[in-house]
């Protein structure tokens, strides 16, 4: 199986429901752009499984954030 990771930096982007669902033209006219990400890796393997892949992805936040000022974790797979 397949195990793909990513880890990247973002700065804060404040935004209502609004900003990222508009109802109408002047909400969508009036929406904040979201986050954009920068310093991205991304690392994938066949080879390796979900633990050592996820132990890597979170060794990179570590190096990344050592104060851990913010952190925003998905995962998904079989269980």
């Amino acid at each position: 199986m397949a195990v793909v990771t990513a880890v990247y930096d973002a700065a804060p982007a404040p935004r209502t429901a609004a900003d990222i669902l508009p109802a109408d033209a002047a909400e969508r006219a009036a929406r904040r752009n979201g986050p954009r990400a920068h310093g991205r890796k991304v690392n994938a393997s066949l080879e390796h499984g979900v633990a050592p892949m996820v132990t890597a992805l979170f060794d990179q936040a570590e190096i990344r954030d050592p104060g851990h000022r913010t952190a925003r974790t998905f995962l998904s797979g079989p269980r």
